[in-house]
């Protein structure tokens, strides 16, 4: 019968496993009021897969405690739920995935749609003292072998929030397998600011909204102007009209979308061949009046653009 003998150095010669790197990215993205889904902070994990992610603390500097309707834990898998990553060939082997990101520009509502995200935890904030909100996130997460994403999300209520201050907003640590570990932090925790949703994709039955401006007329009102892509999200030809909504309490609320320029079936033609794009806005500050200028795609060949405007 062979002997097994075992060394000093050959016991020396086993590798100790790897601990699991942790990175926190922080995108520079406003964080939506009154919308329950924000990327605030995205950990990304390296781990060997037999690792338990146990919860992720996260603290909050600048915004009331009141102001805090939830926060949660979200975990995307081997997959990252940032647009930059999301739908890139390179980082990215999903294409339904893909799709949607490119579809909607940003997802809208893939990066928390259940079939690409599990929601982990929810923590509603209770009071707390001093300046600043800290919550535990405690949910256990398993990994498995390579990187792992998970991402904490923040609803800010618009009635508890100043719109023109800034926060920070940071997960200080995790804990995984009982250990206890600070992340590398990528991008700025602070200076964060807080937006207001205008539109959506598919609001008032319009697939996507596209190439924003804004303008303050002589009173104060605010006015946003943006195209309507009707169908889909290409560019012309298509049926694409120019909308502006307005608000008249500082871009807290906004109006429906009041038409701006339509060309409808000019020349006997369908809409999508009769699209405007491109537009611009300016206001007179003398006399305040406000004009709108847009090109005017007549017929589906290329080169058949004409100026309007009113």
């Amino acid at each position: 019968m062979a002997a097994v003998l075992f060394t000093a150095a050959s016991l020396m010669a086993v590798p100790a496993a790897a601990e699991p790197m942790v990175k926190a990215y922080n995108p520079v993205i406003p964080v939506i009021v009154d919308r329950t889904y924000n990327i605030i902070t995205e950990l990304e994990i390296t781990a060997e897969g037999t690792e338990t992610l146990e919860y992720v603390d996260f603290k909050i500097e600048g915004l009331p405690a009141s102001a805090v309707a939830s926060v949660r834990l979200m975990h995307s898998g081997t997959l990252s739920c940032l647009l930059t990553k999301a739908g890139s060939d390179r980082d990215n082997p999903s294409v339904g995935l893909k799709i949607a990101y490119r579809e909607l520009y940003g997802g809208q509502k893939a990066w928390y749609d259940p079939s690409y995200v599990n929601e982990k935890v929810c923590v509603k904030p209770g009071k707390t003292s001093g300046k600043e909100t800290k919550v535990r996130l405690k949910e256990p997460v398993k990994l498995v072998k390579g990187n792992n994403y998970c991402y904490v999300s923040m609803e800010v209520r618009s009635t508890e929030a100043d719109l023109a201050k800034t926060f920070k907003a940071e997960a200080k640590a995790v804990c995984i397998d009982g250990k206890r570990m600070i992340p590398a932090q990528a991008g700025p925790s602070g200076g964060r600011r807080l937006g207001v949703l205008v539109r959506n994709a598919g609001a008032e039955g319009v697939h996507t909204y596209r190439i924003p401006s804004l303008v303050t007329t002589k009173d104060g009102t605010l006015l946003a102007m943006f195209e309507l892509r009707h169908n889909n999200y290409h560019d012309l030809p298509e049926d694409i009209d120019i909308a502006v909504a307005r608000s008249t309490d500082g871009g807290r609320t906004w109006s429906n979308n009041i038409m701006a320029l339509d060309m409808g079936r000019d020349s006997g033609l369908p809409q999508s061949q009769n699209g405007v794009t491109d537009a611009c806005m300016l206001v007179d500050p003398q006399t305040g009046r406000i004009f709108i200028e847009g090109h005017w795609c007549c017929g589906a060949l290329k080169g058949q653009f004409r100026q309007i405007g009113r």
